[in-house]
């Protein structure tokens, strides 16, 4: 679930839509930000923070949790690493093949407006100098078929906020802080 979660808020953050609804996209697609997130779900008693930080370099993703776990995942072309606490890490395959053309999260992760099209049904709304976005999944089976909507705010390459809802009640939200787009990202964040 942690997998499928992370892939989905990844691929939500960096991928491109058509010039018509251009989704927040890093300059240059290097990126580096430190988030704070709240979940909350009808499964747990209480609601869960965590903070952490995320960096993009071209097709290499990081995400790190230091609170309340210590947990990292890195995404590097076809391999990815998950490394909870002292654990040692676990390494797989990613790849899009095994589902069609696309698996139900890879999609997000591909530029191709026709198909995120045919996934998502997409609206946004000015607000000042920032942009509401809102994504409702079209399909009903896999991953994508598990979340009833997302919401974000962006300014230009910049996400500042991030809402997902799933269908069975949980509700995360990420705000994001400290945010540098377009500038070399220190390769020891990718280990």
């Amino acid at each position: 679930m942690k997998r499928i979660f992370l892939l989905i808020f990844l691929s939500v953050t960096f991928f491109a839509m058509s010039e018509d609804i251009a989704i927040p996209r890093p300059k240059d697609d290097l990126l580096y930000t430190e988030y704070t997130s709240r979940k909350s779900s009808p499964y747990i008693k209480k609601v869960i923070e965590s903070s952490g930080w995320l960096a993009k370099d071209g097709k290499k993703f990081a995400f790190y949790q230091d609170t309340p776990s210590v947990m990292k995942v890195v995404n590097k072309g076809d391999e990815m690493s998950l490394k909870i606490g002292n654990n040692k890490p676990m390494k797989m395959k990613v790849s899009a093949a095994g589902g069609g053309e696309y698996s139900d999260v890879n999609i997000l992760f591909t530029a191709d407006t026709a198909e995120i099209n045919r996934i998502f049904t997409i609206n946004r709304e000015a607000v000042g100098s920032k942009m509401r976005y809102f994504l409702q999944p079209k399909v009903k089976d896999g991953a994508v078929g598990k979340l009833e909507f997302m919401r974000f705010v962006g300014t230009g390459d910049k996400l500042e906020k991030l809402e997902m809802k799933y269908k069975n009640g949980t509700m995360i939200e990420f705000k994001f802080f400290n945010t540098v787009t377009g500038e070399s990202i220190d390769e020891k964040k990718f280990d």
